[in-house]
């Protein structure tokens, strides 16, 4: 017992700490970390601490397994839901730039071409609404582009400061910014398609040991009360921590070959 107190302590401390935090003096951080840094860390907290507990107390096995099988599927959800905010958003700064290169085109001002851009995408409202306060709209795409997907903001924030001092066209270099966010939004449609595939088999062979035990209480055996039994929730507390740890690596193994704009901040 005193054992499996000392291992949850150290993955405890490992996931607070990260290897960022560690190597910090070696490599002084130049942005702002992304809030989606070492939250699968604590998707890992949860499922060991779960499991320890089950261990230690018996009669909380299932609450045990309730909350391993909880954390990793909260932390899969969350990881598809961010991933498609951020394509979300990578899609409205295009339009975006592409908004902005006609109005310019046709002899609006960035400042209006803007205005016209946040009627269409909701994103870059506040930029319109500090234009018409007289605020600054480049501190405000900057701000925005820390969120994953909205990069591009700030290449258009640089371009219209650039062009706002030297009085240079912010036409030719919408066009520019245009042409690599395009590029970037068709490269992440054909990793998705490609990860598709491998997510999908890993999905399935977590689902698999599930028919298995189907099967066998189809069979007339009695899960309930080997289950119940100390080790049969040994057994079930390893078998549900390794499928959940084998559904997470393949995940974090997925999500590797991801745009890095995908994955959390407003760097490309």
């Amino acid at each position: 017992m005193i054992a499996l107190g000392v291992i949850a302590a150290v993955v405890a401390g490992w996931a607070s700490v990260g290897r960022v935090d560690r190597l910090r003096r070696l490599n002084p951080p130049t942005a702002k970390s992304p809030p989606s840094v070492g939250r699968w860390r604590w998707a890992v907290v949860a499922c060991a601490g779960a499991g320890v507990a089950g261990l230690v107390w018996p009669a909380v096995v299932p609450l045990a397994v309730a909350g391993m099988v909880a954390a990793s599927l909260g932390w899969l959800i969350w990881g598809k839901v961010a991933a498609r905010r951020a394509t979300d958003h990578l899609r409205q700064c295009l339009r975006v730039a592409e908004i902005m290169e006609s109005m310019l085109a046709l002899g609006h001002l960035p400042g209006a071409a803007i205005g016209f851009a946040a009627e269409e995408c909701p994103l870059v409202v506040p930029v319109a609404g500090a234009v018409r306060l007289g605020g600054d709209p480049w501190t405000v795409l900057r701000q925005l582009a820390e969120s994953p997907g909205c990069a591009g903001l700030a290449w258009i924030g640089q371009a219209w400061q650039a062009t706002e001092r030297s009085g240079a066209g912010l036409a030719e270099a919408l066009g520019l910014i245009r042409v690599t966010m395009a590029a970037d939004a068709d490269a992440a449609t054909v990793v998705a398609g490609e990860l598709a595939g491998p997510r999908a088999t890993s999905q399935l062979l977590a689902v698999l040991p599930l028919l298995g035990l189907a099967a066998a209480w189809a069979l007339g055996v009695d899960l309930v009360g080997f289950f119940g039994s100390r080790v049969g929730g040994w057994c079930l507390l390893a078998g549900v921590g390794l499928g959940c740890g084998g559904l997470v690596w393949s995940e974090l193994v997925a999500r590797q070959a991801e745009p890095i704009w995908r994955r959390g901040g407003g760097q490309r």
